[in-house]
């Protein structure tokens, strides 16, 4: 399964060097697409709904971290990966009560930043199972429901990212 990729940096060589760091397709990934500051980031997570975001901090209009609060407060389930070359512990500490899934210091390598990717990946797969695992227990459920009369029954499973909904009608069966 691919996983799709934001990139998001304001310095256009920077971009340039992220995407040709790693074989991104050989590691399941597609990059969707690539954002100059945290106002871009936003309308591409909207738009392309990414899975993973490398996102860096120090950026002009909206910064790395301002567009993970939006992010997170839309509900955006895309993992943020944040990239900065300031060592402050401040710009740390606030990406951990924003939850962000890694955080990498400039200047990184190869093994460094595909290390980050692999784990992220990891994570959202296990999500993935979690997920699949609800759905499949829902509906297996909904299958196993002894109903008799005349009943109805509505099932209902919110996920993070779905909802799901199921009526169940049955008719009482009369004996003479």
């Amino acid at each position: 399964m691919k996983y799709k990729v934001l990139l998001v940096d304001d310095e256009q060589i920077y971009l340039q060097y992220l995407q040709s760091m790693i074989e991104w397709e050989a590691l399941g990934c597609r990059i969707c697409g690539c954002a100059k500051n945290g106002q871009e980031a936003i309308r591409l997570v909207e738009e392309e709904a990414p899975d993973i975001v490398f996102m860096d901090i120090n950026m002009s209009q909206m910064n790395g971290l301002e567009a993970c609060e939006v992010l997170r407060e839309r509900n955006s389930s895309a993992r943020v990966i944040i990239m900065t070359a300031y060592n402050e512990f401040s710009f740390a500490h606030r990406a951990i009560k924003l939850n962000v899934f890694d955080y990498l210091l400039k200047p990184f390598d190869e093994e460094e930043l595909t290390k980050a990717l692999q784990n992220c990946m990891q994570e959202i797969e296990k999500e993935r199972m979690r997920e699949r695992e609800q759905r499949e227990n829902f509906f297996k459920s909904i299958l196993d429901s002894d109903m008799s009369g005349e009943e109805w029954s509505l099932m209902e499973l919110r996920m993070k990212s779905h909802r799901y909904v199921a009526v169940l009608f049955g008719k009482k069966k009369e004996v003479t």
